[in-house]
């Protein structure tokens, strides 16, 4: 993945993105 200078946020919403993709995955596993 390709970040501008500021690599803290960078690595924030990487980490939130994949983060909700696994909680949105464990919501729709419980249903």
């Amino acid at each position: 993945i390709s970040c501008r200078k500021p690599l803290f946020y960078c690595k924030v919403i990487f980490h939130g993105y994949y983060n909700s993709l696994a909680f949105m995955y464990f919501i729709s596993g419980m249903q």
